[in-house]
């Protein structure tokens, strides 16, 4: 794989990540307003206090306490706890329809005092706070993920381009170096042969006077 393709696929994960990310984001603040209309009523507030600091799975336990306490609630208490889910199911948004339709069959229930309809629809909104629970465990793997491939994906797209820029003056340094090196030998050359040449001219000039002296 070239490293325009690696960075592409990198480009491509991230996108997918970050759209999961806002997927688990409206979930977070589904569950905070849901947990906003629970905590006013004594009944449903250990519910809340546990969706306010995204514990679903203790948010389901207490729901399934709730769901084995039902007989023993009041009609008025029953009231109570059907209103405060019917408007916690109005407030959950898209991301948390199921959760809300648990909720509102849980409430409905409860209106019409079928207690065991009530701990059926209560039992259901536990398994799916606990469901719930995975998808945002889930999340923070993707972000942990998310992290390390945006730092991948700076690795991939810096290092070649520095390697690049340094190569080529490394290279034309030290052929300038080869160019002065030739010029120097080549000085070198032509002094030392013109020294020579002028010391013969001198010696045969010598020779031809000692000659001249002879004859004469």
């Amino acid at each position: 794989m070239s490293q325009s393709q690696l960075s592409h696929s990198l480009a491509e994960l991230q996108q997918a990540l970050a759209e999961a990310s806002l997927s688990a984001g409206q979930i977070t603040d589904g569950l905070e307003r849901i947990a906003k209309v629970l905590d006013p009523s004594a009944l449903t507030k250990p519910v809340a206090s546990d969706l306010f600091v995204l514990d679903l799975k203790e948010a389901a336990k207490e729901v399934r306490k709730i769901e084995e306490a039902l007989d023993k609630n009041s009609p008025t208490a029953l009231k109570e706890m059907a209103d405060r889910l019917q408007d916690a199911a109005n407030v959950a948004g898209p991301e948390l329809q199921q959760l809300a339709q648990n909720m509102k069959a849980a409430a409905n229930a409860l209106n019409q005092r079928d207690n065991s309809a009530g701990r059926a629809a209560l039992e259901q909104t536990a398994k799916e706070l606990d469901r719930l629970q995975s998808v945002l465990d889930s999340q923070r793997l993707q972000s942990q993920a998310s992290a390390q491939i945006e730092a991948l994906a700076d690795s991939v797209g810096g290092k070649p381009g520095e390697g690049e820029g340094k190569e080529p003056g490394e290279g034309e340094g030290q052929g300038r170096v080869k160019v002065r090196g030739q010029g120097q030998g080549q000085g070198q050359g032509q002094g030392q042969g013109q020294g020579q040449g002028k010391v013969k001219d001198k010696e045969l000039d010598k020779a031809k006077d000692e000659e001249r002296s002879g004859r004469g």
